[in-house]
């Protein structure tokens, strides 16, 4: 079995501060899910390793201050996401970002299935931007055949609407504590 893992499960196992820090790390230690992020993932996890490398809120070990300390600001970003995905055994899965064109106003608009399918989910859910992208990922891939029977995450507006994001990516939806024991 397998699951997309929302980036706020990913990230809660690092941010001690964090509500759900403790049910992330048993997530990652103890299930057997085979967990899958995406490339919004990605964009996730540099954004905010960048930012608080940036002000000096990562705290890390002095084993790995000093591996890093050769490295360009980017690098050290790159390689905190590359070892996040590792330690949580996370892979990375892309859905084929094949572009169609539509119609907007009149004009033919080019638009890749993954916003299309994104644009589709906007108004059936009513969830924020990025909630959305990374549900129409998960869908996206599933209709490409990869099986996703989990969608995990600690969203509160998605765990609110489960019900009907369920139903609507045809992937249970589980908070992080359920994602122990699926």
């Amino acid at each position: 079995m397998s699951a997309y893992v929302d980036t706020n499960v990913i990230l809660a196992r690092y941010i001690p501060t964090d509500p759900h820090s403790a049910s992330c790390r048993r997530f990652f230690g103890k299930t057997k899910l085979k967990r899958l992020a995406s490339s919004l993932s990605l964009l996730e996890l540099t954004c905010v390793f960048s930012r608080l490398l940036e002000a000096g809120e990562i705290k890390l070990s002095p084993q790995i201050d000093a591996a890093l300390a050769d490295l360009s600001f980017q690098e050290k970003a790159q390689a905190m996401v590359e070892y996040t995905l590792k330690d949580c055994d996370v892979s990375v899965a892309s859905a084929d970002p094949i572009p169609l064109t539509i119609s907007v106003l009149g004009s033919p608009f080019r638009v890749d299935r993954i916003c299309l399918k994104a644009l589709k989910l906007a108004s059936q859910l009513r969830l924020k931007t990025l909630d959305t992208l990374h549900l129409a990922q998960a869908s996206c891939l599933r209709d490409e055949g990869v099986q996703i029977e989990y969608f995990v995450t600690n969203d509160m507006e998605i765990l609110a609407r489960r019900e009907q994001v369920s139903k609507t990516i045809q992937s249970k939806v589980l908070c992080v504590e359920e994602g122990l024991t699926p």
